[in-house]
C-alpha cells in the first residue's frame, strides 16, 4: 500500500462521531417509539407523546437527507435541548419528574458527538435549563402538571429503566466504535512505519531502518559484522535489458538476502543496486552463508538472463564508530570491483584482504 492508498484509506473512512451519531439516531428512533407505544398502553395523556412524534419526525428527516456533519448533528442536538426537553419537562408533571434523565443522556451524547466550544456551550446549556426548571417548580409549583400517582407512578416504572438502558447502549456503542476505530489507527500506524521503514521497490528495509538497528547494537554492545553488496555494471542491465528488468533483478536480490540472513540480522538497500546487510554472527558462518547465497544467487533465472554478477565487501564492528567501520566495509567493496569484480572480500582494520570466492 502507497501513501496516496494510504491517505485515500483515511479519507473514507467515517469519523467516530458520525458513526456515534447514526447510533444515537437509532436508539433515538427505538425509544420514541416505544413510549408512544407504553403511554397508550397505560393510557397517559396523550399530549405526553407529542414530543417523541417530534423525535421520531427528526429522526426520519435528518437520516433522509444523510447530511451528517457538523451543523446537522449541532442542530438536532439544540432542537431536542431547546424544545423537546422542555416539553418532556412541563406534560411529565411536578414531583415526579423524570426529565432529568434525559438531561443526562444529553449530556452524554454531547460529550460524545462534540469538542471544543460546541460542547461547551450545550453543557451549559443543560446546566441553566435544569437550574432552571428546579427553580420554577420551586416557584410555582402549579405551574406544572399533576398526575394521579398511579399514571405517575407508571411512568416513573418505565421511563428510569429505559434511560438506564439507552445510556448503556449508548456507552456500548462509544465503547465498541472507538475499539474498532483503535484497531484501525493502530493497523495506519503500522502501516506508516513500515513504509517510513521499508523500500518500495524490493520490500527490504531501508537506510534509516538499518542504522537505527546499528545505533542499538552500539548501544548494547553487541556483536555485528557487516556486508555490502552492489551488483556489477547495473547500469548495463538497465540499458540492455530494460528497467523492469533492473527492478525485477533488484527485487530478486532482496528476496535471497531475506532468506539466507534475515533470521540472523537486517537487510536494507542502501541505495541503487547496492545492499547492506547487519549479521550478528562470527565470520566463518557468514563466510559459509556467503557460498550459500552466491550459489542461489548464479541459479536465479534473472541473473542468467542478464549475466548479472555481484561484488561485496565485509568486516567485523570493532569498537570504532560506525562511520568508520562502513568505510572499512565500503573500501572493500572498492577493492573487490576494482580487482575484477564478481568478488566478496573481508578487510580487517589493517586493510588485508581475503577472497572469498563468487
Amino acid at each position: 500500500m502507497n501513501i496516496r492508498e494510504l491517505l485515500n484509506l483515511k479519507s473514507t473512512e467515517r469519523s467516530i462521531q458520525d458513526q456515534l451519531f447514526n447510533q444515537i439516531l437509532v436508539i433515538i428512533l427505538i425509544v420514541s417509539v416505544t413510549n408512544i407505544i407504553l403511554n397508550l398502553v397505560i393510557q397517559y395523556p396523550f399530549d405526553a407523546n407529542y414530543k417523541w412524534i417530534a423525535m421520531v419526525f427528526v429522526t426520519w428527516l435528518v437520516n433522509k437527507y444523510k447530511d451528517h456533519s457538523l451543523w446537522v448533528r449541532f442542530a438536532c442536538i439544540f432542537f431536542i435541548i431547546v424544545f423537546l426537553i422542555p416539553i418532556g419537562w412541563y406534560n411529565s408533571g411536578a414531583h415526579s419528574n423524570n426529565v432529568i434523565a434525559y438531561v443526562f443522556l444529553c449530556s452524554v451524547a454531547v460529550s460524545f458527538l462534540f469538542n471544543g466550544w460546541q460542547r461547551l456551550f450545550f453543557i451549559f446549556l443543560l446546566v441553566t435549563m435544569m437550574c432552571g426548571f428546579i427553580t420554577v417548580e420551586y416557584l410555582y409549583p402549579d405551574f406544572l402538571h399533576a398526575h394521579a400517582p398511579d399514571l405517575a407512578f407508571y411512568d416513573r416504572i418505565i421511563q428510569v429503566p429505559m434511560s438506564l438502558l439507552v445510556v448503556f447502549l449508548m456507552l456500548r456503542q462509544f465503547s465498541n466504535t472507538f475499539y474498532e476505530k483503535n484497531i484501525l489507527l493502530n493497523t495506519l500506524n503500522a502501516k506508516l512505519e513500515s513504509m517510513a521503514y521499508q523500500d518500495e521497490l524490493t520490500q527490504v528495509n531501508n537506510r534509516a531502518y538499518i542504522f537505527e538497528k546499528y545505533r542499538h547494537s552500539i548501544e548494547t554492545d553487541q556483536h555485528f559484522v557487516s556486508l555490502m553488496v552492489d551488483l556489477d555494471n547495473f547500469k548495463n542491465v538497465n540499458d540492455l535489458y530494460g528497467h523492469q528488468m533492473g527492478d525485477r533483478l533488484l527485487r530478486e536480490i532482496g528476496n535471497l538476502l531475506k532468506k539466507h540472513f534475515k533470521d540472523d540480522g537486517h537487510i536494507a538497500r542502501y541505495g541503487g543496486d547496492e545492499f547492506i546487510i547487519m549479521l550478528h554472527l562470527d565470520l566463518e558462518t557468514v563466510a559459509q552463508r556467503l557460498d550459500h547465497f552466491i550459489s542461489q544467487f548464479n541459479l536465479l533465472e534473472v541473473v542468467k538472463k542478464t549475466g548479472a554478477t555481484l561484488s561485496g565487501g565485509y568486516g567485523v564492528f570493532e569498537h570504532d564508530s560506525l562511520d568508520e567501520h562502513l568505510r572499512d566495509v565500503d573500501v572493500a567493496l572498492y577493492k573487490a570491483k576494482k580487482s575484477g569484480k564478481n568478488k566478496i572480500l573481508h578487510m580487517n582494520k589493517l586493510f588485508n584482504t581475503h577472497d572469498y570466492k563468487i
